[in-house]
């Protein structure tokens, strides 16, 4: 039996694979996913990269900083659709994907 803490935003890709596996699942929603709105973007200038986890993490970035950052900004993004989701978002930087 496993208790999977997830956030209210999360995909049912993991708890579906372990039921699959034969597995009892209970998903709890632990968090939910919001956007701060006393945020300040801090000046990226100095910054070489910016890594995304979560496709969630991209589109609260993009609220924050738009769809321009500096051209010389590298991008890292975890699995294929956090990858996705920041090529579509900042489509003239490069992407590294990470697969976990």
């Amino acid at each position: 039996r496993i208790l999977l803490p997830a956030s209210d935003l999360a995909r049912e890709t993991l708890a579906e694979g372990l039921r699959t596996a034969g597995n009892r699942v209970d998903v709890v929603t632990f968090y939910q996913t919001v956007i701060r709105p006393d945020l300040v973007p801090e000046d990226l200038t100095g910054i070489s990269f910016v890594a995304f986890s979560s496709p969630s993490g991209v589109t609260a970035f993009q609220k924050l900083y738009g769809s321009r950052l500096p051209a010389h900004l590298r991008i890292v993004a975890l699995g294929e659709l956090t990858s996705r989701a920041a090529g579509d978002a900042y489509p003239r930087h490069e992407l590294d994907m990470v697969n976990a």
